[in-house]
């Protein structure tokens, strides 16, 4: 005899990685990565310090958990800023955010006006809690598909800074029905 499971004793949540847009639809696509190498030709894109980029927001349910886990190799020193922006009213292009926007959103995140830092070799940020300034539902900026995630760097990247690991790591809330 089969046995029903009770919706009372599933799990709520599940593991939810935010792709940038263009890899998510498989399209090799710069402008929402960090990457400062074109990936179909291997040259280098001369990637600006600001870097605003698109990532997804899961299909059905809402994000309880989001998380920036950024290890980047850099060639020399260098700082970041880290901000949560906003699209446009299409839906689909991001707004370029002024300074007074990425200060802002940096202190709300980390309480600090001190950007992340390397004197060289490794840029390190480990598990920033981006939550508080992505757009929920009833919100003004909320946009269902995505939200927008600004890094800004102290300088341009060049083809010998490369993330190792560039990941927003969250976590749903599934919809029961």
């Amino acid at each position: 005899m089969k046995s029903q499971s009770d919706k009372a004793t599933r799990f709520t949540a599940v593991p939810f990685t935010a792709m940038p847009f263009g890899l998510n639809l498989g399209i090799p696509n710069n402008e929402d990565t960090i990457q400062p190498i074109d990936w179909s030709t291997g040259a280098s894109t001369a990637a600006n310090a600001l870097r605003v980029m698109r990532l997804t927001r899961p299909d059905r349910g809402n994000l309880i958990q989001a998380y920036l886990n950024l290890f980047m190799n850099v060639g020399s020193a260098i700082t970041a800023k880290v901000a949560i922006g906003r699209f446009d009213t299409d839906g689909v292009t991001k707004v370029t955010p002024t300074q007074a926007e990425i200060d802002a959103g940096h202190k709300a995140l980390t309480g600090t006006d001190t950007p992340f830092s390397s004197s060289g070799s490794n840029l390190f940020i480990d598990g920033l809690n981006l939550l508080s300034l992505i757009p929920k539902k009833g919100d003004t900026n909320y946009n269902e598909d995505g939200f927008v995630l600004i890094v800004q760097f102290s300088r341009n990247l060049t083809t010998s800074d490369f993330p190792t690991r560039f990941e927003v790591s969250c976590s749903m809330q599934m919809g029961l029905l």
